[in-house]
């Protein structure tokens, strides 16, 4: 989301996150309705690195702290 501020970045990944849980996912194979969760680690240049691989590793572990804290989550670093 290049461009995007931290907290709209937030914002539009925790509306994605919501809908994602809300919504089954039917399977093609069996018809059986599923419900799944997502977790998102979010990470701002030039706060949280002042590099790609900075950026990915800030956000990796915003990840890794949502997991943590029990899944279905929108973390920033």
């Amino acid at each position: 989301m290049p461009g995007t501020p931290l907290c709209e970045a937030y914002n539009a990944l925790e509306r994605l996150r919501s809908q994602i849980e809300n919504e089954a996912l039917v399977l093609d194979d069996t018809g059986e309705a599923v419900n799944i969760t997502i977790s998102v680690g979010v990470s701002c240049f030039p706060v949280h690195g002042a590099t790609g691989e900075g950026l990915i590793a800030a956000a990796d572990a915003a990840l890794y702290r949502g997991k943590a804290a029990g899944r279905n989550t929108v973390v920033t670093a």
